[in-house]
């Protein structure tokens, strides 16, 4: 599944929702996260795990995105990371 996150110039996670709508009948489609200034969204394939909409939230609090590659990669947040 691919996730629509927003994130800060840093890579801070700032929102984060499924691309895809929901498979359940009747339900409307995931907001999608806006980027205001110093923002981006990116689309990232991670695991079916992250359908949870608990699971999403606590994860998030322990990703970045790491924009250094070619395409932006979710990376877990290291004491270098919090250092500043």
């Amino acid at each position: 599944m691919k996730l629509a996150i927003l994130y800060g110039a840093k890579g801070q996670i700032l929102a984060a929702a499924p691309s895809e709508s929901p498979k359940r009948q009747n339900f409307a489609r995931y907001p999608r996260p806006v980027p205001m200034d110093g923002q981006k969204v990116a689309e990232i394939e991670v695991g079916d795990e992250f359908s949870d909409m608990a699971y999403l939230a606590e994860r998030c609090r322990t990703l970045r995105v790491d924009t250094a590659g070619v395409e932006p990669i979710l990376r877990t947040i290291s004491e270098s990371d919090t250092s500043a």
